[in-house]
């Protein structure tokens, strides 16, 4: 349960569920992260399976352990994907391999119930390792862009077993269906269950934060995701080195963590931001953060339906996200945000945009403000 947008969506999930009519039993490879103490009462949690826990351990410690087999799975697993050439393309034909290969050396989970949800891929272990009378898989992510890692082969024997696939947007929903047609009618659209009230409560905790520039000629912009590719924070380093060419005093705070930090600092480094891309790492409350911006920006290169956003919509922020694939799903252009053409050019056009039309910034944050983005 690391800080992240589907964790948080998994966590409305489990408050939206009426506890007096079911029992809800939760299963986690590994109980760790910041959001473990978000689980909501009465949720009965499943103790943690070490076979399971390798499947989230770097590959070396899996392999050398009492009970290797997971991680010598694992380890042919990256050797296949390696000698098929996907390893540059996306960690999720990895991923999906891994998980896949694994399954054989995996324990059952214990007990018989009459819904079985998979909330994050791969989907492996609810098709093959739990017994229910019906099955449904979550899709958080556009399934049409190369980097999301689709192997058809691996992918499609467990949505066939699934009764209902869940996604988090029409336009996810649209993209799924492009890629296994034979399974778009069991597609159902349910949204990220986030509570508006929740993230404004939590945004007054520390507001303002004292780590945030005050200067009131310089703009604030902020960013939330995962250090990865998909969330393009490299284009958005380069498109912040643009804007101070330009003149722009900004400061962009980028709130997360992940595999591409190593990468981020040195863009950091050879641009000389060090005092204009910040890195604020993780924040078990990035709402303060949000709250303090002038803009919030999602660069990413695709997204399912980024939490973040309807997040930052929630606090009446202008949003300025990306033109990824499924964006019109994220809202509506010159409405309640704006969406600007992908890449470095393209941010710097939409932030100047909106940092020079006061009016216009002022409209997308009333919008947003006055909606009710709320689904518990």
């Amino acid at each position: 349960m690391q800080i992240g947008g589907v964790e948080r969506s998994l966590i409305g999930l489990l408050e939206s569920l009426d506890q007096q009519s079911c029992e809800v039993t939760l299963f986690l490879y590994e109980h760790r992260g910041e959001f473990m103490p978000m689980i909501p009462a009465g949720i009965r949690l499943l103790p943690e399976f070490p076979s399971y826990f390798r499947l989230t351990q770097p590959l070396r410690s899996a392999i050398f352990c009492l009970n290797p087999l997971v991680g010598i799975a694992r380890l042919v697993a990256r050797l296949v994907t390696a000698f098929e050439k996907q390893m540059r393309v996306s960690s999720g034909f990895l991923l999906s391999r891994s998980h896949s290969y694994a399954q054989p050396f995996l324990p059952k989970i214990p007990g018989e119930y009459d819904l079985a949800i998979s909330f994050l891929m791969p989907h492996d272990t609810v098709w093959k390792q739990v017994s229910a009378k019906k099955k449904a898989g979550w899709i958080h992510t556009d399934y049409t862009s190369v980097e999301t890692g689709v192997n058809l082969a691996l992918e499609a024997p467990a949505w066939a077993a699934m009764d209902k696939i869940v996604a988090v947007s029409d336009e996810v929903a649209k993209s799924f269906g492009k890629v296994f047609p034979a399974q778009a009618a069991k597609v159902e659209v349910i949204e990220n269950l986030l509570s508006p009230s929740f993230v404004r409560r939590q945004s007054l905790i520390g507001y303002p934060p004292a780590d945030v520039i005050k200067d009131p000629e310089t703009l604030v912009l902020c960013s939330a995701g995962r250090y990865t590719h998909q969330k393009a924070f490299d284009l958005a380093a380069l498109a912040c080195r643009k804007l101070l060419d330009a003149g722009m005093k900004v400061r962009w705070y980028i709130l997360g963590y992940g595999p591409d930090e190593p990468l981020l600092r040195k863009l950091i480094s050879e641009n000389k931001l060090e005092d204009s891309f910040i890195l604020l790492g993780k924040r078990t409350n990035p709402y303060p953060y949000m709250k303090a911006c002038g803009i919030y920006v999602q660069p990413s290169r695709y997204e399912g339906k980024a939490v973040a956003v309807r997040e930052a919509q929630m606090l009446g922020k202008p949003v300025l996200i990306s033109d990824f694939a499924t964006a019109s799903s994220q809202l509506e252009h010159n409405i309640d945000g704006y969406i600007t053409e992908a890449g470095v050019d393209g941010l710097v056009r939409g932030i100047q945009l909106l940092a020079k039309d006061a009016e216009l910034r002022h409209r997308l944050a009333a919008t947003a403000a006055s909606r009710d983005y709320g689904n518990l």
